[in-house]
């Protein structure tokens, strides 16, 4: 977990570890992490991995929000979803089982957040919503975009922002984008 801090504060109390606790405690949660990592949670006909990666980011406290990034991929042809992939609340561990830290959500029903993406190819989407389903993953619908010539490089760059200044948020866990074959029907 990468825990993205606003004050000087918070960040001095993080580094009082001594070196060795710290190495130690990290080893530990690598541990930990790994044997997650090949956990599935969910039962009957309902299965869901935990998080797609050893690491995402956590923001415990936050004014303005805005995750930006690119890619530049050879797709078939076909039509594709963009997702972004975040959960409300911290995941933390109690008594050997996986929780969700619900105590530092707060600011995401306030104002929506905004997703959206653009193609070298001139498409674009644009989607807002409020983010207020805690404790759970979720893949927050960007958009759809069609790809008509196959094996031929796409740029894609994609943006996440919440940049209303006048309420902070926090307990957001950031976990990937995803690209999706868009189901049919």
């Amino acid at each position: 977990m990468v825990p993205i801090r606003s004050s000087n504060l918070e960040a001095r109390i993080w580094f009082e570890f001594g070196e060795e606790e710290e190495e130690k405690k990290k080893k530990e949660e690598e541990e930990e992490e790994e044997k997650e990592q090949k956990k599935w949670t969910g039962g009957g006909n309902k299965m869901e991995w935990m998080r797609r990666f050893h690491t995402i980011a956590y923001l415990q406290q936050i004014w303005w929000l805005e995750v930006d990034g690119n890619l530049e991929f050879e797709f078939p042809s076909g039509t594709y979803s963009l997702y972004f992939r975040l959960q409300l609340g911290r995941p933390t561990k109690r008594l050997s089982r996986r929780v969700c830290n619900l105590d530092k959500i707060h600011g995401w029903d306030i104002k929506p957040v905004r997703f959206q993406f653009s193609m070298s190819n001139g498409q674009h989407a644009m989607s807002q919503c409020y983010l207020n389903e805690p404790g759970k993953w979720v893949n927050y619908h960007v958009g759809d975009f069609v790809v008509e010539k196959p094996n031929i490089a796409t740029k894609i760059k994609f943006s996440m922002t919440q940049i209303d200044c006048t309420h902070t948020k926090g307990g957001l866990c950031v976990d990937s984008v995803l690209i999706l074959p868009k189901a049919k029907g």
